[in-house]
């Protein structure tokens, strides 16, 4: 069973075609898209993921950038009051570069193994999708004993010294010791923040804890305070070092982004990537939401991808327009709770489904088979 969900909006003329919908929303949204090329390079064939496993790795980097990340772990009232929704959510790209219907997915078999660390090689297996345009991550398996080699971020203000624009994007390492939550770190870094021991963002407190990734959330490091002498923002107060975010090596105490980062990221997006958050194409958006979060009230659509029927379940009435990958409408209707849609006459692709309720839209990818 999937979510889908899309930026609320204002009830608009159900002639507009979809791409126009989608430029129109850029415009007015407060969340920023990102449409997102994933590289997967594998040498064995068990190295490669399905577009289900990207998909849950996509949706726990959302979920960790909105601000719903359930890893309690660690529950701090001094930190916690500081969580914030970055508003930033990575789509899969629904279009490649050149306008070609995609799923956002290059599956690249290599000739040898990738060895610990070689983050360049890595890099140079598949061609990057236009940086101005994509988030290009690039995902390979390192093998045992590469626990540590999580992954490296590149961007337009600080490309690595093997790494020269236009090369910017993310390595993962799929062997670390937890490519989710270090996905998570490196997205961090893509979208401008540093490590807390070299931010001066004020609502992070100062540490010089510069340790390796370390794969336990240990009960030590709550007792963890490694530096002093903190930004006016924390008064008198001498907190401790903030192991629940995502810009230290605690990875699995991670849960959270403070309200100033949030506001490096997205001042750092909208200057060097406003390409992305502007006028784009439809991409895939991956569900941040589901039975266990705080959006239950957006549609869900199943089976999907589908080979005939999909099911749509949104309590109370609402009216649907679905939409082939070129926005054209195919049909639209109403329904009401449980509602299933015949996809059976429509060729093999992608479509669009709209949901409307309330003034409120949904917008969607439904895959058939």
């Amino acid at each position: 069973m999937i979510l889908l969900q899309y930026q609320l909006v204002t009830t608009m003329k159900n002639t507009l075609s979809i791409l126009a919908l989608f430029a129109g929303l850029h415009l007015q949204a407060q969340i920023f898209y990102i449409p997102t090329a994933v590289h997967v390079l594998y040498y064995d064939a068990q190295e490669d993921m399905t577009a289900s496993e990207v998909n849950a790795l996509i949706n726990h980097v959302n979920i960790g950038l909105r601000g719903m990340s359930e890893n309690n772990t660690v529950e701090r009232i001094i930190f916690d009051t500081l969580w914030a929704d970055t508003e930033i959510q990575l789509c899969l790209a629904a279009f490649d570069e050149f306008g070609q219907a995609t799923d956002g997915i290059v599956h690249r078999q290599i000739d040898s193994p990738i060895a610990p660390g070689d983050f360049f090689r890595t890099k140079g297996e598949s061609t990057p999708w236009n940086t101005d345009r994509f988030l290009n991550i690039w995902i390979s398996s390192m093998g045992p004993g590469s626990e540590s080699n999580g992954g490296i971020a590149t961007t337009p203000t600080v490309p690595h010294q093997n790494f020269p624009n236009p090369y910017i994007g993310i390595m993962l390492n799929k062997d670390s010791y937890n490519h989710y939550q270090i996905l998570i770190h490196e997205i961090g870094h893509y979208f401008g923040l540093d490590h807390l021991y070299f931010d001066d963002i004020a609502d992070t407190p100062c540490s010089n804890n510069a340790i390796n990734p370390e794969p336990a959330c240990l009960p030590d490091f709550l007792t963890l305070n490694t530096c002093s002498g903190e930004a006016p923002f924390w008064g008198a107060t001498d907190p401790p070092d903030m192991i629940e975010n995502y810009m230290e090596y605690y990875g699995n105490c991670a849960k959270m982004f403070t309200k100033g980062q949030k506001t490096v990221m997205r001042d750092y997006a909208t200057t060097y990537y406003s390409d992305m958050i502007g006028a784009q194409p439809p991409c895939a958006l991956v569900p941040v939401a589901d039975a266990q979060t705080n959006k239950p009230g957006a549609p869900r659509l199943f089976p999907n991808p589908t080979t005939d029927q999909v099911g749509i379940r949104k309590e109370g009435k609402f009216s649907f327009h679905l939409l082939n990958a070129q926005g054209q409408l195919l049909q639209h209707g109403n329904g009401e709770t449980l509602f299933e849609l015949n996809l059976a006459v429509y060729p093999k692709g992608f479509y669009f489904l709209m949901i409307e309720q309330n003034e409120e839209r949904y917008i969607g990818k439904v895959i058939k088979q």
